[in-house]
């Protein structure tokens, strides 16, 4: 219902202009968690979670903590999320 995901893709677009690699990881974590699990907001955590590491494997060091900050500001966003998860209550990918 295009209701959220705007400040993941968001960012998302910063990781791949921090490090088109590490962002290009980061988005490959989403899809294979979403493709998987088939909860996008699930997917959105684990991307987030996911980019620091990356951006320090593809030699962004510099870029790792603002990394870390967007991270934890998405799963800070995300507190509804995971509380419906942990409750497995959060809609799958394609059922309303």
């Amino acid at each position: 219902m295009f209701k959220g995901g705007k400040g993941v893709a968001v960012f998302l677009g910063i990781m791949l202009a921090l490090n088109f690699w590490a962002g290009l990881a980061a988005c490959m974590v989403w899809l294979a968690t979403a493709l998987a699990l088939r909860m996008s907001s699930l997917s959105s955590l684990a991307a987030s979670a996911s980019a620091p590491v990356w951006l320090y494997v593809f030699d962004a060091p510099s870029a790792v903590w603002l990394g870390v900050i967007l991270a934890v500001l998405v799963w800070v966003r995300h507190h509804a999320n995971i509380g419906r998860i942990l409750k497995g209550k959060e809609p799958k990918i394609g059922k309303a």
